[in-house]
């Protein structure tokens, strides 16, 4: 995803004109970095950042991915101040991520002092089901296969390296079943099988709240064995 946020971010040209009359510019710089702050924390989830609306499931990506780009581009000196109140666009945001390929590709992207800031992450992690209607089968299988650390392919690989990557990570959403696939495949001992892995995974990132949205009632049991290490909530 060359697109990405970052590397977008990385390769703006620094502004080389001055406003130094601004009204903005002539406050304490505490009070600018508080006024950057406010316009740097989105109201709403930031859903896919970097990730173009057409290869987003989610049609609302557009205009919640760039959010300090305007402000870069006035001047040199806000350019500076803004990337002094960086901190505030990836601790006080909460990003949303469809696939946990869009995650990785966002963290590999993000530069580590970045990343390490990241506080608010939510995943998406039916999605490769629901993009496989016709193969639900053999995605499950490989998905059993690579939590249980068969593979060590994307999604076991991702969830482990949370910990290295996002090390101030406060708190996980993790949505099981958005398109209800694992409702129909309750049954299945692989369903378990994967449940039981991502458990063990989040286990370790030592988290204040994480929040599943599951309507598996098998699979909420599995869960609450995580409610001694943090806070722990269900949405159904």
């Amino acid at each position: 995803m060359s697109h990405s946020y970052a590397s977008r971010t990385a390769s703006i040209r620094i502004p080389t004109q001055s406003q130094l009359g601004s009204p903005l510019l002539r406050l304490p710089l505490e009070l600018q970095l508080m006024i950057y702050g406010f316009c740097l924390t989105m109201p709403t989830q930031i859903v896919d950042p970097g990730i173009p609306s057409h290869l987003s499931p989610c049609n609302e990506t557009d205009g919640h991915q760039n959010p300090a780009l305007p402000m870069l581009l006035v001047c040199e000196e806000t350019y500076h101040a803004v990337h002094a109140a960086a901190r505030c666009l990836y601790t006080n945001n909460s990003f949303h991520f469809t696939t946990i390929a869009n995650l990785d590709s966002f963290l590999g992207h993000l530069p580590p002092h970045h990343s390490a800031l990241l506080a608010h992450i939510s995943i998406s992690l039916d999605g490769i089901l629901g993009w496989h209607p016709n193969q639900t089968d053999e995605w499950l299988q490989y998905l059993a296969d690579d939590l249980a650390g068969g593979s060590k392919t994307t999604w076991s690989r991702v969830l482990d390296s949370l910990k290295t990557r996002t090390p101030n990570l406060k708190s996980l959403m993790l949505t099981l079943d958005r398109d209800g696939l694992i409702s129909q495949l309750a049954l299945d001992n692989r369903v378990m099988c994967v449940a039981q892995a991502m458990v063990k995974r989040v286990r370790g990132l030592g988290l204040e709240e994480c929040v599943v949205v599951c309507p598996v009632a098998e699979l909420r049991i599995l869960w609450k064995g995580l409610e001694d290490q943090f806070h722990f909530d269900f949405e159904i």
